[in-house]
């Protein structure tokens, strides 16, 4: 199921971004190629952390989350606070790699893979939420720690 997962976030992710482009902004000729290639991309920056982890069904409902929050975050970044983030980076892999391990706590499940507990959504424990909350925080702590010791 993880070649699918990873097929089926990305190609979700992108189909959000298509109709958000198309829709979502001004332009009415249609959708931007720009915006589609990037919702792929974050669509496959958020499954990638999950994909031994979740069923089919969730991949979807994931891709879904992912597209529209990489989508709406760039959004907030670009236009309403005006960072200026050329290639969308920070929302396309950064937002959607950590709602992607994050989800893992809420959408893991033991059919899709029976060595890691069951998410919450399946009835398990928050303790799998919490190891992934703690590993994506320690991740961010270290790229900032990293960021500022080039910088300085």
């Amino acid at each position: 199921p993880a070649v699918l997962s990873t097929q089926v976030g990305g190609s979700v992710s992108g189909a959000v971004w298509m109709f958000m482009s198309w829709w979502g902004s001004d332009n009415r000729r249609g959708p931007r190629l720009v915006d589609v290639l990037n919702g792929v991309i974050a669509g496959l920056a958020g499954i990638t952390p999950a994909t031994g982890y979740i069923d089919n069904s969730s991949t979807l409902i994931l891709g879904l989350v992912l597209g529209f929050s990489s989508w709406y975050g760039a959004h907030l970044l670009t236009h309403k606070l005006h960072v200026d983030d050329a290639l969308e980076v920070s929302c396309v892999h950064g937002l959607t790699g950590a709602i992607g391990s994050i989800a893992v706590g809420f959408l893991a499940s033991t059919d899709a893979n029976p060595k890691v507990p069951d998410g919450i959504f399946f009835g398990g424990s928050a303790k799998l939420l919490g190891a992934q909350c703690a590993g994506v925080a320690v991740a961010g702590a270290w790229a900032a720690f990293v960021t500022w010791l080039v910088l300085v």
